[in-house]
């Protein structure tokens, strides 16, 4: 895997890959059409931030390259984070909400958005190995 150079890109699974972590210019791509939908993009090595239609999705700190991003409705959210130290990572999903984390056969365990509908949590990234992780809601 690889930094997206591009800034975002549809990958061939109807996902979107996006962010460099390696430059340190911030990169800006807004209005990137897909599925109906317009994404911004914000990435450089300290951070990396992606909305859709103008609102929060994902962020994290430092930057990382996402690759293979899907938000299945507010329910579940899979994505391929690559970096290069300790990351913390943000997602939109819904408020209150209790969700599982797993990041490539470790389970984080469960945890409860706030009320924002924002979950936080962090993954070590400084092995340079890219990392899957799978956001499941727990609540029907």
């Amino acid at each position: 895997m690889a930094v997206i150079k591009d800034g975002i890109q549809v990958q061939e699974d109807n996902t979107i890959s996006f962010g460099d972590y390696q430059t340190t210019v911030k990169q800006k791509v807004d209005g990137f059409l897909f599925e109906g939908n317009s994404y911004s993009l914000r990435t450089y090595n300290e951070a990396t931030r992606l909305e859709k239609n103008d609102e929060f999705l994902i962020e994290t700190n430092p930057g990382t390259a996402i690759h293979n991003f899907y938000k299945k409705e507010k329910d579940e959210v899979v994505f391929v984070a690559e970096g290069y130290k300790s990351t913390n990572i943000t997602v939109q999903l819904t408020a209150e909400t209790l969700y599982r984390i797993t990041a490539g056969k470790t389970k984080l365990g469960s945890m409860k958005s706030n009320s924002a509908g924002k979950l936080k949590f962090s993954v070590d990234l400084s092995n340079g190995k890219p990392l899957e992780i799978l956001i499941e809601s727990l609540e029907s």
